[in-house]
């Protein structure tokens, strides 16, 4: 029973250590974890977004994975705002650090 135990611990450790490290983009209403590709090295300028509808928002929950979802947008005065449906009933709105575009 106790071999059971430590196959069974190491086997979590593995799957948390490769959710750190892996990133599984969001697709449509399927979440994911940390997002592909860097951070921006200047302010973007949202207005560019053009013709796109939706964007990936990824954030930090406690437990230290990354939690990302695909979400809408629009901009106002070159401000990207981010509207959120249910909020009361989410968790990711209050986690937001980074937004890439789609």
């Amino acid at each position: 029973m106790k071999k059971v135990a430590i196959v069974l611990a190491g086997l979590v450790i593995s799957l948390y250590l490769l959710a750190l490290v892996i990133p599984i983009n969001p697709d449509e209403q399927r979440p994911g974890t940390r997002l592909s590709g860097g951070w921006a090295s200047e302010a973007p300028d949202w207005l560019a977004l053009g013709e796109r509808t939706q964007l990936q928002v990824q954030t930090h929950p406690w437990y230290g994975i990354p939690h990302s979802v695909t979400t809408t947008y629009f901009v106002v005065d070159d401000t990207l705002y981010v509207p959120c449906a249910r909020c009361p009933t989410k968790r990711w709105p209050k986690m937001s650090r980074r937004i890439r575009r789609l």
